[in-house]
């Protein structure tokens, strides 16, 4: 773009959008509050700038960094009003009015709903919404809805939920009949679905995620990408629109003068943009693409630079939590090493008197770099959100970018062509061609060496980001300013990978948010433990069934514990083998190395375990069986099993489960698993000594039938944690165990507000 201009062209714009993208960054960090500091503070900047014109570009910057804070506490005021109510109460149970914006699973039966009234009265908020009816996107309904708040738990999750709430439908579900016609771009794109899904049957869902960035569609698909590295090919980016262009500014030409062509490109690319749900990555290339056309038709160079700054201005303006989308880092990330590092290369096409065969390789290693380029810059993003980053896409996106390239018109082409003609029959064999085509490549890419599970705690993501843009620099040959950071920069990397040894805790317990299921894990100086594994889920269609590919450590579990570098466990506790407890079994042992598994005699003799056995699951695991109350010494604990003894012999499952006390320094846990009233009863009578604790994981999520007084009294605990949803269909924890903590004053956490981090 900077072609023939002697020094780079202007862009005056960068730094201030720098500065409102660090304000925005500001006030997601920091609630603020209130807003009128900010605006006293505006206006000061405002003046000061006026009549101290030497100073002027500081008090810019630091107006837009206010700017940013504010319009990001605007919109958190604006949309915080049903948060609010939902923190205080947890349940609200209305009538609510709402259209249907998408569907986000077709599996879990959920959508993306816009709010029109709750209880009568107006409100505006994008809600995920569970309902047993199918609803169709861009319909307008009537229902009483259960609503309750999104938890984000500050251990297990890395993103940020876009909804302000999640509902279920109770009951009195209606369609309402004079919305029923109303043109919506949600029922024209449902329609283009299931016109696609007609004619394209099971291998529909490609088509859906290239054209639509359908969420149900996507989801196999990206599994399947990741360690090939071909994900960005799936999800509807700026790769998806340079696509786009390149096709109708063919055919538009033929008929159209430029400019012309031009307009109609931006009109029909926006509609598609609409279509996709405003997907960041698509409105970032479509503002791009309007300014450099925009700035070409008014005579007017503009440096990349400024359309990257403006572009980003202007979505953060629209929705600035979209500063924080994956998608929207990642898109940027990719456009500026496109103009700014890929121009440092040779390019091996570009040469004079090439036979097509050396334009061919050349392009073909143009292309490399750029791949290799690209997927280098973007490793710290997927390290960071996925805990796992690949190279394996520098070789993938040979043949796969040019086979998405020609799967995006044809899928245009099949869902207009109609069924039934030659034509159609012709793109629907090329199609399924090149999807199995595209399916067996990305296999096989998936199976190269370069798929890396590294996942690095947060400070070491930064210190790699730092050497990344040192490494640019100095392709940019900008040595003095390198000369300026080099020893700030060197200090900054050496903290940021001192900091995870330097805030290392010898000791801790996390109670993981797992819903009505346990999960806890604990380590011990350097000693890893864990008791039990989390839940396996029920599908949500009519086939309600155990899924053990499908569980909570497989969905999060594991993910926490890559990010935390934890790759084996010193021990492993099943307490019993209820699918709430050992769910995540498989998904654990196959993931980590498990050095020793505790287990009581009852669990031996389960169906489940005899079935693990005989498949050799636990490899090399020593298995230790519990024949009577017994401790295991570790370097800065002591772990007592008390139950159940040798003389206990009911085989209920949840009576019968392992109950551990640790003792760590001057404080005990003790862990109760899910025993009830008839094994708290033996406890009393035959080790209450044991029993007394400061910190106590309530039986069996606080059920009604567990937590006896006599038992409680006897364990004393200064605090007590319940690994408990709220309003689970057990009705778990139980009123009266709850009156029974508050009655003695004993402080209770629940995972139901996020996973418990001791101490």
């Amino acid at each position: 773009m900077q072609t023939g201009y002697r020094h780079p062209l202007p862009s005056p714009f960068l730094l201030p959008v720098v500065a409102w993208c660090l304000g925005i960054t500001l006030a997601r960090h920091f609630v603020f509050g209130l807003l009128w500091p900010f605006y006293l503070a505006l206006s000061l900047l405002i003046s000061l700038a006026l009549f101290l014109p030497k100073q002027r570009i500081w008090f810019i910057l630091i107006a837009f960094v206010l700017l940013g804070t504010i319009r990001y506490e605007y919109q958190e005021m604006r949309h915080g009003v049903l948060k609010e109510i939902l923190i205080n109460r947890h349940r609200i149970v209305q009538e609510l009015e709402f259209e249907v914006y998408s569907q986000v699973s077709d599996e879990y039966q959920n959508y993306e709903v816009r709010t029109q009234r709750l209880a009568g009265q107006p409100l505006k908020e994008r809600i995920l919404l569970y309902s047993t009816n199918a609803l169709n996107p861009g319909s307008h309904y009537r229902a009483v809805v259960e609503l309750r708040p999104i938890i984000q738990d500050k251990i297990l999750d890395t993103g940020r939920t876009n909804y302000a709430a999640k509902a279920y439908i109770r009951q009195s579900l209606q369609e309402l009949s004079s919305h029923r016609n109303t043109p919506k771009l949600a029922r024209v794109r449902s329609n283009l679905l299931k016109n696609l899904e007609r004619k394209l049957g099971d291998s529909s869902s490609l088509a859906k995620t290239l054209l639509f960035s359908d969420s149900s569609g996507k989801k196999p698909w990206v599994e399947r990408l990741n360690p090939a590295g071909l994900t960005h090919l799936v999800a509807v980016s700026g790769l998806h629109v340079g696509f786009i262009y390149l096709i109708l500014m063919v055919v538009l030409n033929l008929f159209l003068p430029r400019r012309w062509s031009e307009i109609c490109f931006l009109f029909l690319i926006t509609i598609f943009a609409a279509l996709n749900h405003w997907h960041p990555p698509i409105s970032r290339a479509i503002l791009m693409i309007a300014l450099f056309l925009i700035a070409n038709w008014m005579s007017r160079p503009v440096s990349p630079a400024q359309v990257i700054s403006l572009s980003l201005f202007i979505i953060t303006l629209v929705q600035p939590e979209q500063l924080f989308s994956i998608g929207l880092q990642l898109s940027y990330t990719a456009v500026m090493v496109i103009f700014y590092v890929l121009p440092l290369f040779p390019s091996f096409s570009a040469k004079e008197s090439q036979s097509w065969l050396e334009k061919i390789a050349g392009r073909a290693l143009d292309y490399l770099i750029l791949s290799f380029l690209v997927s280098l810059a973007i490793l710290p993003f997927t390290l960071h959100y996925f805990g796992r980053g690949t190279l394996n896409g520098v070789i993938a996106n040979l043949l796969g970018i040019p086979v998405i390239s020609v799967m995006v018109p044809l899928s245009f082409l099949i869902l207009f062509v109609p069924s039934g003609t030659i034509l159609f029959d012709a793109l629907l064999s090329s199609y399924n061609w090149l999807y199995s085509f595209f399916a067996q490549w990305a296999d096989f890419c998936a199976r190269l060496p370069l798929d890396i599970h590294a996942n690095l705690p947060p400070a070491w993501i930064w210190a790699l980001i730092i050497l990344i843009a040192t490494s640019f620099l100095i392709l940019r040959k900008r040595f003095k300013l390198l000369k300026r950071l080099a020893i700030p920069a060197a200090v900054l990397v050496l903290l940021l990978l001192l900091q995870p040894f330097m805030s290392r805790s010898d000791f801790r317990i996390i109670v993981f948010d797992t819903g009505v299921a346990d999960c806890i894990y604990l380590q011990m100086g350097d000693k890893k433990l864990m008791i039990d594994t989390g839940p396996a889920y029920l599908n949500y269609g009519r086939a309600r069934k155990r899924e053990t590919q499908d569980n909570w450590m497989q969905r999060k579990g594991l993910s926490w514990l890559g990010r935390n570098r934890i790759r084996e466990l010193d021990y492993l506790f099943l307490s019993h083998l209820d699918s709430d407890h050992a769910g995540g079994v498989e998904s654990l042992v196959m993931a980590l190395k498990i050095k020793n598994i505790v287990i009581s005699r009852f669990v031996k003799e389960h169906p489940l375990w005899q079935k693990w056995e005989e498949t050799q699951l636990f490899g090399n695991a020593r298995l230790t069986i519990v024949p009577d109350t017994m401790s295991i010494l570790l370097p800065q604990a002591r772990i007592k099993i008390l139950h159940p003894d040798c003389d206990y012999n009911n085989r209920d499952e949840n009576n019968s489960s392992l109950v551990l006390r640790i003792d760590h320094k001057q404080k005990s846990y003790l862990f109760a698993a899910d025993i009830e009233a008839e094994a708290e009863e033996y406890l009393l009578q035959n080790h209450p000594s044991e029993l007394k604790s400061d910190y106590l994981k309530v039986p069996h999520h606080g059920s009604p039938g567990s937590s006896t007084e006599a038992f409680i009294l006897q364990v004393d605990p200064r605090e007590v944690w319940i690994s408990s949803s709220r309003f689970n269909h057990y009705n778990f924890p139980g009123e009266r165990v709850l009156n029974l903590f508050d009655r003695y004053g004993i402080p209770v956490k629940m995972t139901a507000d996020g996973s418990i981090h001791h101490p």
